[in-house]
């Protein structure tokens, strides 16, 4: 294992980097060791498992894997980090993301995603946000709570329909980075449930005036689309609802 072993009292995040294209993976490492980073790069899925698995002593602080990779796909690398660590943050990565099927169960506190192609620094940026959020550092408003439970299309408006009825209201949000908009959430909502997710801009717009519907909250316009390229992550809002 490269970097495996941390000098004494050296505090920066060693970051397990998992994708089965080489040259990528290189690119990759590459650039967060430029950022002072320490850095593993394990080429595929099973490589990936096998380097959490030989880190007996935690040292990894970051998991940032492909989704897309032959026999061991990324959410299987993620599902075996998570039976065998609790306080990793993962980053997961892809080209292909669109509808929420490909995110389901995936996304959460401890784990954000990022769309290829990427600038480094984005990179950077996800891995430090849930670097403040693991040690208890986030910035989003406390008051707000962040509930992930992505749909796909046509699962949206039974999923939409009883968390209105349970509320007896509800707004839309569309995000590319639902936790850090939390802070924004307006303070009659007290809960964001990110319901499903789009590569679309056109598409983020349509699905955020169907959730529109269900509430006497305006619908979404172009000009509230985050600046940021997609994934947008469509958002409901409402008052606390029992889980």
């Amino acid at each position: 294992m490269e970097d495996e072993l941390l000098p004494v009292g050296d505090d920066r995040p060693l970051v397990l980097v998992v994708d089965d294209h080489v040259m990528l993976l290189q690119s990759i490492a590459i650039a967060l060791r430029q950022r002072g980073y320490h850095v593993v790069a394990a080429e595929g899925g099973a490589a990936g498992i096998a380097e959490l698995e030989a880190d007996t002593d935690h040292e990894i602080e970051f998991l940032v894997t492909d989704l897309a990779m032959p026999r061991i796909s990324g959410r299987m690398v993620v599902s075996r980090a998570r039976e065998l660590r609790t306080d990793l943050g993962i980053v997961c990565m892809s080209a292909y993301i669109d509808e929420g099927d490909t995110l389901m169960g995936l996304l959460g506190p401890d784990t954000s995603f990022i769309s290829k192609p990427f600038e480094a620094d984005a990179l950077v940026a996800k891995l430090e946000q849930l670097r403040r959020s693991l040690r208890g550092e986030a910035t989003p408003n406390p008051d707000v709570r962040v509930h992930w439970q992505l749909v796909s299309h046509t699962q949206l408006r039974p999923v939409v329909a009883d968390l209105v009825a349970r509320s007896g209201n509800c707004g839309v949000m569309i995000s590319v980075d639902p936790v850090e908009d939390a802070a924004r959430v307006p303070a009659e909502y007290e809960m964001v449930w990110v319901v499903l997710a789009t590569r679309d801009a056109d598409k983020a717009l349509e699905i955020g005036r169907e959730i529109a519907a269900f509430s006497s909250q305006p619908a979404p316009q172009a000009a509230d689309l985050p600046d940021d390229e997609g994934p947008y992550f469509l958002c409901v809002l409402t008052p606390t609802v029992e889980e």
